[in-house]
């Protein structure tokens, strides 16, 4: 909605924002860090090992050098939130034009964040001393979208069961580490129809798997109901990362499989603009990004939303 379709009849004294995402529902099922620089460390992984015998008496020391690998950060451009209230439009008005722009520059840069950690997610991350070596998605880490059928099929309880076995494989702990999927209501529409959601087997009445009609957990996956293909939430580019064809891309990972780095949370003002007539000037700015930490513990599920 722009400025200039905001005047109201004089007794008008409310307002609310456009139906928008406005809390972050990605980005804070990830571990987090503080960035700095042009490229921040994550973390140093240390490579598995198995033991050894010792096979003789007085048997030499057999010294190995330890295996770890890198991965890094890069700081990307900050995301900015940037409106103008002209003072006839806040005359026009008749109530504070203020606090709702600031309301949705809040909402905006929220969304931001799952941005950032969605362009992470997919995207390519970077590994090696100086994190100048470039890791894509495996192909392996990814469960077809005929998966347990004839043809391309929507979400399901066999490709989520799929999932795990492929964490499992790659050696992930799936008892204790935290799994979440994200899904948009398509895929929540998909699993609704399917048996084991409203089975009594599946749905315990100290972990349902349906509460209030509303889709919470199954084979260790939290779930999280979420647009994020949707252009109007997340923008165009990010929208055709959650794509492969014609198919979602349905993300899936472990709370310490997705590291969100921040180098700047918040900056906000509201400022007058003296050039502009003392019109108000709202303005928001905040700078985040995401990575794998391993590629083990993110799986993708692809799902037909025909």
């Amino acid at each position: 909605m722009s400025i200039l379709q905001t005047p109201t009849v004089k007794f008008t004294n409310n307002m609310q924002l456009a139906v928008q995402q406005q809390q972050s529902k990605l980005a804070m099922h990830a571990l987090q860090q503080a960035g700095s620089g042009e490229m921040t460390e994550v973390t140093n992984i240390v490579g598995s090992a198995l033991p050894e015998r010792i096979s003789t008496r007085f048997q030499a020391i057999n010294l190995k050098s330890g295996d770890f690998t890198r991965r890094w950060a890069p700081r990307t451009e900050p995301y900015v939130f940037v409106r103008g209230v002209d003072t006839i439009d806040q005359m026009e008005a008749g109530i504070s034009l203020q606090g709702a722009y600031t309301m949705t520059g809040a909402a905006t840069l929220k969304r931001g964040k799952d941005m950032a950690f969605l362009e992470g997610y997919y995207g390519v991350n970077y590994t090696g001393k100086t994190g100048q070596t470039q890791v894509t998605f495996p192909a392996g880490n990814i469960v077809p979208v005929d998966f347990g059928a004839a043809a391309a099929t929507g979400m399901n309880v066999d490709k989520l069961a799929e999932a795990q076995r492929i964490y499992r494989a790659g050696l992930v702990d799936v008892e204790s580490e935290e799994l979440f999927c994200a899904l948009t209501s398509q895929q929540v529409r998909d699993l609704q129809r399917e048996i084991e959601m409203t089975s009594r087997d599946f749905n315990q009445w100290d972990a349902p798997v349906l509460r209030d009609g509303k889709l919470t957990k199954l084979l260790g996956f939290n779930f999280i109901p979420m647009e994020f293909g949707n252009a109007a939430s997340v923008g165009a580019e990010v929208a055709a990362l959650t794509l492969s064809g014609s198919n979602r891309r349905v993300p899936t990972w472990c709370l310490s499989g997705m590291a969100v780095v921040t180098w700047e949370e918040m900056f906000a003002r509201v400022s007058e603009r003296e050039d502009l007539n003392f019109a108000l000037q709202v303005y928001a700015r905040n700078c985040q990004t995401a990575t794998r930490t391993e590629e083990a513990k993110c799986v993708q599920i692809l799902c037909a939303e025909s």
